[in-house]
């Protein structure tokens, strides 16, 4: 029978072992397995808009209750507003665990790792997926169109 600290040795180095083939076959973000990537969003050309009840422009990535776009582990996707748009509030962003919401797929409102929002200016925002999980993801922006500079129906050349 081996000694109390032989056993002990023996003990730790099959705990090693199995710690370590627990590990390996871990799906956790292992490199490469999730390497950032990007992609872009313009909400003029891909986009659904419509006038809430206070008369302010909605634009979002598309219906709620339609498909939603892929948003993988560690992407940015930088979504992009039509020129003269004017943010009112904070972006809303939702991420489900299937693409069609009438399938039955589970949504909730985005926090956390996958609701970074990054780089707000005039033309847009980024939008992180900064965990390893892959997601569906669905937003909108609020706000107001500005009106052309000279005015709607100016023509220059007439003048």
């Amino acid at each position: 029978m081996p000694s109390g600290r032989a056993a002990g040795v023996a003990l730790a180095a099959v705990c090693a072992g199995a710690l370590a083939i627990a590990l390996a076959s871990s799906t956790a973000c292992v490199p490469h397995q999730c390497d950032p990537s990007s992609a872009t969003f313009d909400l003029a050309k891909q986009g659904t808009s419509f006038t809430d009840p206070e008369g302010f422009t909605v634009l979002s990535s598309g219906p709620y209750d339609g498909a939603w776009i892929p948003f993988p582990a560690m992407v940015t996707i930088t979504v992009t507003y039509p020129a003269g748009f004017q943010l009112l509030l904070q972006p809303s962003v939702a991420v489900s665990t299937g693409q069609d919401q009438d399938s039955g797929a589970t949504s909730i409102t985005a926090s956390g790792q996958v609701d970074q929002i990054t780089d707000p200016s005039s033309t847009g925002f980024n939008l992180n997926n900064g965990s390893c999980a892959d997601y569906f993801v669905w937003f909108a922006v609020t706000g107001t169109f500005t009106p052309a500079v000279g005015g709607a129906g100016s023509d220059a050349s007439a003048e």
